[in-house]
């Protein structure tokens, strides 16, 4: 673009970096869509990330954190439609968006748990433990998933080029260990090691409490209405299901890491 001037680089920057937050607007919009079908209640979804103030204030200046975001709400679509359609190439495309979110944050390996949870979940809340053609083809939608999920990791992150397994095996332990010393002060205390509660702490700190509000309610009443259920509950709140442990596990994730 023959663009030269430090000035008009870092506008550009923004631009592009703000493209990527737009991008996650319209794919919250559609996962939003497939899970409430209607459009009011898709949009007020989307207002609500619009709104957030602090992703907003990421949204032209993190170039790592914002595209994350977004392709992991790709990635938690594409699932969506993985379990729905149960075919080859929507496991390929899962495997495709799941192998971008691992490329940019090796951090995001609980997606990875997310797609394998929720299949055996799939499966036997529609067919049963004892339907062996169903759980063979399951089987094998799950191996082309785990294949495109490892070949686009590697495909779309420089450092797997040489030595991937290795490679991506630093990366993991880097993430657990060295990066687990942010400094600063917390409640009041300068501290050189992150304690477990750091992570849901700051999520209320930086979280609007209307968000937070709703968000412990949701739980609360998805819990009580689980309960009540029975059996029939895992069929008829499974993608609820989706929707709460999509909240819930990073956090548990990131403190038992």
């Amino acid at each position: 673009l023959d663009i030269r001037y430090a000035r008009h680089i870092f506008i550009l920057r923004h631009a592009t970096a703000f493209l990527f937050f737009w991008g996650a607007l319209v794919v919250m919009y559609a996962y939003a869509s497939r899970h409430f079908g209607s459009r009011g209640w898709a949009l007020v979804a989307v207002i609500f990330l619009l709104l957030s103030p602090r992703q907003f204030g990421h949204a032209f200046i993190n170039t790592r954190d914002i595209p994350t975001m977004m392709f992991f709400l790709l990635q938690m679509l594409t699932l969506r439609v993985f379990l729905e359609k149960r075919t080859v190439p929507s496991a390929l495309l899962h495997g495709l968006t799941s192998g971008l979110v691992l490329a940019l944050r090796v951090g995001v390996l609980f997606g990875v748990l997310f797609t394998v949870l929720f299949t055996i979940l799939d499966v036997l809340n529609h067919w049963g433990i004892k339907n062996r053609a169903v759980w063979a083809h399951t089987f094998l939608l799950l191996c082309c998933w785990v294949a495109a999920t490892a070949l686009c990791t590697v495909l779309f992150w420089p450092l797997l080029w040489q030595d991937p397994l290795q490679n991506f095996l630093v990366a993991a332990h880097n993430m657990m260990t060295s990066q687990n010393n942010p400094g600063g002060f917390y409640f009041g205390e300068h501290i050189g090691e992150v304690p477990w509660h750091w992570v849901p702490v700051h999520l209320l700190i930086q979280t609007p409490l209307l968000y937070s509000g709703l968000a412990i309610t949701a739980i609360g009443l998805f819990c009580r209405d689980f309960l009540r259920g029975g059996r029939s509950a895992m069929r008829t709140m499974f993608p609820d299901l989706q929707i709460v442990l999509w909240l819930v596990l990073p956090v548990i994730t990131v403190i038992a890491l």
